[in-house]
């Protein structure tokens, strides 16, 4: 059940098995809850916090070569 002002996160594995660039380890899927809670936390609009989770997650690789599978994130807002 979602509540309001309740948001729904979903991803395919390009984001969640990004890798640290230095330790190597996944992000998984808390990681990119965490980050998009703190996105979420400066209430825009979720196009820009789409593009805040997708920035983050490349810092988290080191950069856009990071990225090596398909990645696909849809963000929903209970209104």
């Amino acid at each position: 059940a979602m509540g309001a002002s309740d948001c729904l996160l979903m991803t395919t594995d390009g984001l969640t098995e990004v890798r640290d660039a230095w330790t190597g380890a996944f992000l998984g899927s808390k990681g990119v809850a965490r980050l998009t809670h703190h996105a979420l936390s400066s209430r825009r609009p979720l196009e820009d916090i789409k593009s805040a989770v997708v920035r983050s997650v490349t810092n988290y690789g080191g950069g856009k070569e990071a990225m090596r599978d398909d990645v696909s994130l849809v963000l929903a807002r209970w209104r």
